[in-house]
């Protein structure tokens, strides 16, 4: 899928301070726009030097400045840690949470520097994702499983592998109903 609007969401997908301009989807410090591709199974990174272009009312037909990687099959999510350069992919079609270090650098072919999935994380089709990087805390909305579950460091001692959630939101009282979409307040 394809998230693009011209409307202001401050802090929608960053908890590390205000973004230099949101548009509906994470920007680097390098004003890059990166977009989960449902259809091509890619994530792709544009550079919005065309912006200006667009909001005069012409719309411009630009290639993506980067395609990577070529081993996500359903980006559904990302979150980008623009502090600490990691971009964070949720997977739907593998059930799993991609971790690309060096995020403003990466070019494909390339592999995720971690992976979370397997059995005991819970994943069932995860769509949205979002850090608290102040405490490295990853949430992850299950679209499938009405759930949201939590990783971090402190409980599962990597954040790699076939690791159990911390955390588990989940049950008739919470109304989780499909979720595919999380922001975070951590202030």
């Amino acid at each position: 899928f394809l998230v693009f609007s011209l409307s202001v969401l401050p802090g929608c997908g960053d908890t590390t301070g205000a973004p230099k301009k949101s548009i509906g989807a994470p920007v680097s410090s390098k004003n890059t726009l990166y977009v989960a591709n449902g259809n091509g199974g890619k994530l792709l990174a544009f550079d919005l030097s065309f912006l200006d272009t667009l909001l005069s009312g012409w719309s411009p037909n630009v290639s993506p400045g980067r395609q990577f990687p070529d081993t996500v099959s359903g980006p559904s999510g990302i979150f980008l840690d623009r502090t600490n350069d990691i971009l964070y992919v949720a997977n739907a079609a593998q059930n799993a949470i991609q971790i690309y270090d060096d995020a403003s650098t990466l070019s494909a072919p390339l592999t995720a520097s971690r992976v979370i999935s397997g059995d005991l994380t819970l994943l069932d089709e995860p769509f949205g994702i979002t850090v608290d990087t102040t405490s490295g805390r990853i949430f992850v909305a299950n679209k499938g499983g009405n759930t949201i579950v939590a990783f971090h460091t402190d409980c599962a001692g990597t954040l790699s592998g076939n690791i159990a959630p911390c955390n588990l939101l989940r049950g008739d009282l919470t109304q989780l109903d499909v979720p595919r979409a999380l922001a975070l307040d951590s202030s």
